[in-house]
C-alpha cells in the first residue's frame, strides 16, 4: 500500500489559478510514489481583525448594490459544472474537516502533511489551518511553495500569530523571493528556500494531458483575460491585437464586475488550457495564466491587478517570477512597446535548471518523513461533536457578576464569547454559516473582560459592529 499524503491548499474554488496549483501540486507528490487526499477544509469568511464599523458596512453596502437588478447583470456567474467536473475527476478527498477532532484524526492516517502553494499564508487572509497547526508531530510538516502574496506583513498581530506557526516546519520554503526574505527575517532561520510555483513545475506535455477539445477561432489571435475589469487595460489589448492583425479572444473577469468585451463563452480549466496553449499573444493580470504562458513560450503582456505597489497590492509576485527567469520588459506600463521578444529558449533553460532545484527539495523533504506509527494521540477536544461550546473562564467571570446586562445577552451570542479550546469545535446555533476561527484580538477582548470595568465599552469596541451588520444582513435575507 503507498504511504499517503494530506495536501492542505485552496481547492474548490471557481478560480483557475487555484484549480491548477492544487493539481500541479498533488501531481509533483504522486510523482514520489505517494497518494495524495486534499483536506476536504472550506475557508470561511470571519472576522479575523478587529475592524470598524465603517470598514465592515462598507463591505456589506457593496454586496448589497452587487445584488441590485440593474448590477446584477455584470457580474460574471460560473456554471456549476464548469470547476465542478475537474475537482471532481482529478482529486481525492479526507473526510470534510470542520471541528478539532476532524482535523486531529488526521495524525494518524498520513505519513506526512505538505501545505502550498497558493496565498494561503497571506496575512490579510490569515487562518491557522493553512499553516497546519493541528499537526502534532512537526517531522511531517512540508511547506511546498506557500505565498504570502505580500512584499511586508504592517499587522504587527499577525506577525505575532505567523512566527510560531510557520517556525515548526522541518521543511521550509516559500514561493516569491520577497516571502522568502521576509520569512527568514522573522525565524531568523537560514534554511528558507525559494522554489518554484507548483505549476511551473509541469512541463507543456503534462498539462496537455488535462487539455480539453474546444473550438477555436479561424487564425491567429491575443487571447485577454483580466482578473479585474479595467476597460483601460482591455482597450488597450485589442488595440494592440488589431495593430497586429490578431482577432482578440477576451475572457469574462472572474473577481470583480464583468467586462462588456468578453466575446468567448465560459471554460472549463482544460479548455482554457487549449485557447492558451494555441494563442499568438497574452495579455493577462493573472499570475498563473503568466505562468502557463511562459510554460507555451507564448509571449505575453503582464498587467498590474492592482495598481499600486503598497506591501499589501500583490503585485510583487509577477514581478519576483520575471526576474527570476530573467524575462524584461514584460510588465505593462505607459508606453510600454508589445514587440518586446522574449528569448525562450533562455527561459525555458533556466526554468528546467531551477525545476531541478525544487524538485530536489520536494524530494529529499518527502523521504525524510518518518514511519507513521499507530499511536492513539489524545484528544485534542474533549468536548462532544458537535462541541456545545463553553464560555471561556474570563466571560464566565463576567457572566457572573452582570448576567442581567443587556450587553453581556448580546456578547454571548458571538463566537468571542467561546474558551480558546472551542472556537474550531463549534459554530453557535444563532450564528450558523459563520466561521468560528479564533479572531486576533481574542486574547485583547479576554484582558479587556478582565480588566476593563465597563462592560458597555466592551461591547462597542468589540462586538457592535459584528453585531450590527449581522442584524442588517439578516434583514437582508428577510426582505429578499
Amino acid at each position: 500500500m503507498k504511504k499517503k499524503i494530506a495536501l492542505m491548499t485552496w481547492h474548490h474554488a471557481e478560480n483557475y489559478g487555484t484549480a491548477f496549483q492544487a493539481y500541479a501540486l498533488k501531481y509533483l507528490i504522486e510523482q514520489h510514489g505517494f497518494e495524495v487526499d486534499l483536506i476536504d477544509y472550506h475557508r470561511l469568511e470571519a472576522p479575523i481583525k478587529l475592524r470598524t464599523l465603517k470598514e465592515i458596512s462598507t463591505g456589506v453596502v457593496r454586496q448589497l448594490f452587487q445584488r441590485l437588478k440593474w448590477n446584477k447583470k455584470i457580474f460574471f456567474k460560473f456554471k456549476d459544472n464548469t470547476f465542478n467536473a475537474f475537482y471532481k475527476n482529478y482529486f481525492d478527498y479526507t473526510q470534510p474537516c470542520v471541528y478539532n477532532q476532524d482535523f486531529f484524526d488526521l495524525n494518524t492516517k498520513y505519513v506526512g502533511f505538505v501545505c502550498g502553494s497558493d496565498q494561503i499564508w497571506n496575512p490579510e487572509l490569515f487562518d491557522a489551518r493553512y499553516f497546519l497547526d493541528f499537526v502534532i508531530d512537526e517531522k511531517r510538516l512540508i511547506a511546498y511553495a506557500p505565498s504570502l502574496g505580500v512584499s511586508e506583513i504592517i499587522d504587527q498581530k499577525v506577525r505575532q500569530f505567523i512566527v510560531p506557526l510557520i517556525n515548526r516546519f522541518a521543511y521550509l520554503s516559500v514561493r516569491e523571493q520577497t516571502g522568502c526574505e521576509i520569512v527568514k527575517a522573522l525565524l531568523e532561520r537560514k534554511d528558507v528556500l525559494n522554489v518554484l510555483d507548483p505549476v511551473l513545475m509541469l512541463n507543456a506535455e503534462s498539462w496537455n494531458k488535462i487539455s480539453e477539445d474546444v473550438t477555436l477561432p479561424d487564425g491567429e489571435y491575443m487571447f485577454v483575460f483580466f482578473l479585474v475589469n479595467n476597460d483601460n487595460y482591455i482597450k488597450e489589448a485589442i488595440k494592440q491585437a488589431e495593430e497586429k492583425k490578431l482577432k482578440t479572444v477576451v475572457l469574462h473577469c472572474t473577481q470583480s464586475e464583468d467586462t462588456n468585451f468578453a466575446n468567448v463563452d465560459e471554460l472549463t480549466p482544460g479548455q482554457l488550457l487549449t485557447y492558451i496553449s494555441h494563442a499568438s499573444y497574452v495579455c493577462t493580470d493573472s499570475f498563473h495564466i503568466i505562468v502557463l504562458s511562459i510554460i507555451y513560450s507564448i509571449p505575453f503582456k503582464a498587467f498590474k491587478k492592482y495598481l499600486s505597489d503598497s506591501g499589501v497590492s500583490q503585485n510583487s509576485r509577477i514581478t519576483d517570477l520575471l526576474k527570476r527567469l530573467s524575462i524584461v520588459d514584460a510588465e505593462f506600463c505607459a508606453g510600454c512597446t508589445f514587440d518586446t521578444i522574449i528569448d525562450y529558449c533562455s527561459v525555458q533553460n533556466r526554468l528546467q535548471e531551477q525545476r531541478m532545484l525544487s524538485f530536489d527539495y520536494l524530494r529529499n523533504a518527502l523521504q525524510s518523513l518518518p514511519v507513521l506509527e499507530t499511536t492513539n494521540f489524545a484528544s485534542v477536544c474533549t468536548c462532544t461533536s458537535p462541541c456545545p461550546g463553553e464560555l471561556s473562564s474570563a466571560f464566565q467571570e463576567r457572566m457572573s457578576t452582570e448576567s442581567n446586562s443587556g450587553y453581556m445577552k448580546v456578547m454571548c451570542k458571538y463566537p468571542f464569547a467561546l474558551a480558546e479550546k472551542c472556537y474550531r469545535c463549534k459554530y453557535l446555533d444563532n450564528q450558523k454559516g459563520e466561521d468560528s476561527r479564533m479572531p486576533l484580538f481574542y486574547y485583547d477582548l479576554e484582558k479587556a473582560l478582565k480588566n476593563e470595568n465597563n462592560i458597555s465599552k466592551i461591547y462597542w469596541k468589540y462586538y457592535f459592529p459584528f453585531h450590527v451588520v449581522s442584524c442588517i444582513k439578516k434583514l437582508l435575507l428577510v426582505n429578499r
